[in-house]
């Protein structure tokens, strides 16, 4: 499927939530999680999953515009799957990978609403023990927002500390 065609759909169906569900001013945790499990619920997953973790080259392109729209807790561990097979897939091919974050959108309650997925990603990469971060280049974040040294603050303790040395920001005026 077209990445503009799933991406319409995804766009749609959170739009027929909201029109269907008063857009809370306050405790929007569990309506944007109800929100996601809605729009989730006629699509693909793998399709969905390959527009937020989009594979170039060597490249693990994260498009977390996509990501905070269908992010729910009971998605992290086939997320988590699937980026852990494209991984493979990229370390078998081109002996190493790198990661693109595109962070727009990101918020300060976005970190704290996501962070599971994060341990969810942490503990299945240690569970595995396959050293994955030892074959990353690096992790370039792409026009993080003011307040990026908190957030990456709150999420490499969960991850690793070596991965301090590798986090390269960009910010692109374009």
């Amino acid at each position: 499927m077209e990445q503009d065609d799933i991406l319409n759909k995804i766009n749609g169906a959170k739009e027929q939530f909201y029109n269907q569900n008063q857009k809370n001013s306050f405790f929007k945790k569990q309506q944007k999680f109800d929100c996601a499990l809605s729009i989730m619920s006629n699509l693909n997953e793998t399709e969905v999953f390959s527009n937020i973790f989009v594979v170039r080259d060597d490249i693990i392109v994260f498009n977390y515009p996509v990501f905070k729209t269908i992010a729910h807790p009971d998605l992290y561990l086939r997320m988590t799957d699937y980026v852990f097979a494209i991984t493979n897939n990229l370390i078998n091919t081109y002996g190493k990978f790198k990661v693109y974050i595109i962070s727009t959108g990101v918020t300060i309650s976005a970190i704290e609403r996501y962070k599971d997925f994060v341990r969810v990603l942490s503990n299945k990469g240690l569970e595995i023990g396959a050293g994955l971060l030892t074959k990353m280049v690096h992790v370039q974040i792409y026009n993080p927002p003011s307040f990026v040294d908190h957030a990456l603050k709150v999420i490499i303790p969960i991850v690793d500390e070596s991965l301090w040395n590798k986090i390269i920001i960009v910010n692109d005026s374009k």
